[in-house]
């Protein structure tokens, strides 16, 4: 009787390990397979004499990363800490109240929670040298005809953080881009764009207003409009206040912190604007790849304007 309780744990054993492998090209198809995991899945490694000491390495990441049904079984360790345990399934998320997420990336992708914290301040020497890196270039343009406007876009963590983040993550009423924008303005002339009085005003004027988005690290379609503004704003181009915009509420699915701890099904509540009431341009865009996988997007307009405009950018431009 124990050999048979034996032989079939082993059978068991086999078929948990044999048969996602055997099923899966028939499912495979009907269940979501994207990672939302905002990193770049291992590539089977191609297997020479040259590369044999790295080869078990290699395909050990390329199996763990396309493991049959491997973002099924993430969504639904994802539900059951988020359901159950009341937790958040990835460090990367912190779960704040009322529902906002936050990024804590912790150094792998900066990091916003101590960049809110105030306790990773540029020192003095790299303040100098980033001030003088920024003049240099200014000085460069100008010496060619051009304008040089530096925008800096506020961390979510600093707007929403004192308000919904864990007490565990204090923010600082100085925070790094804070002390950073400070050192800027008193030691150079550069022409510098921080919306933060922007947003922060929005919201104290309509607490009903939100200017970031909760499920996802980027502002709403309102808080853009606001750091367009203040941008424009720069180049001696206005845009209408907010009281004279049209404003309506919109559905919105869920954001990228969302989609990284695998539950864009179970917070796809978010919220955004539709905006109205301000000058359209009817913008025309042609996109072609330049080196290091970075696109070049080409904008044109009817407008009256004649001058043109060239920005390096990060995402919360889109």
């Amino acid at each position: 009787m124990k050999k048979n309780t034996w032989v079939l744990y082993l059978v068991l054993f086999l078929a948990v390990c044999i048969l996602p492998s055997v099923i899966y090209p028939l499912l495979g198809p009907y269940i979501d397979q994207e990672s939302y995991e905002n990193r770049v899945t291992a590539e089977a490694p191609e297997f020479s004499l040259s590369s044999i000491a790295q080869f078990p390495k290699e395909y050990e990441e390329f199996f763990n990363d396309n493991l049959p049904f491997r973002s099924f079984l993430i969504e639904a360790n994802a539900a059951i800490d988020l359901h159950i345990f009341h937790q958040s399934p990835l460090k990367k998320v912190v779960i704040g109240k009322d529902g906002w997420l936050f990024y804590n990336a912790a150094g792998t992708d900066g990091d916003p929670m101590a960049d809110a914290a105030g306790t990773n301040y540029y020192t003095s020497e790299e303040l100098a040298q980033v001030a003088a890196s920024l003049t240099a270039a200014r000085d460069k343009l100008e010496a060619e005809g051009r304008s040089f406007v530096l925008m800096v876009v506020p961390n979510k963590e600093s707007i929403y953080g004192k308000d919904y983040l864990p007490e565990e993550f204090p923010v600082a009423d100085v925070t790094k881009a804070d002390h950073l924008v400070n050192y800027l303005r008193n030691n150079t002339d550069l022409n510098i764009v921080y919306p933060k009085d922007a947003l922060l005003g929005a919201m104290e004027a309509d607490p009903q207003t939100d200017v970031y988005l909760k499920t996802d690290t980027h502002w709403n379609n309102l808080g853009a409009y606001l750091g367009s503004k203040e941008l424009l704003s720069a180049m001696d181009i206005r845009l209408p206040e907010i009281s004279a915009l049209e404003l309506n509420t919109i559905g919105r699915p869920a954001g990228d912190l969302a989609k990284m701890m695998a539950s864009k099904e179970y917070m796809n509540d978010d919220v955004d604007y539709q905006i109205g009431g301000y000058p359209g341009c009817g913008n025309v865009s042609e996109s072609f790849p330049v080196e290091d996988n970075y696109d070049v997007i080409r904008y044109s307009s009817p407008g009256q304007d004649p001058r043109k405009l060239f920005m390096i950018r990060d995402s919360f431009t889109v």
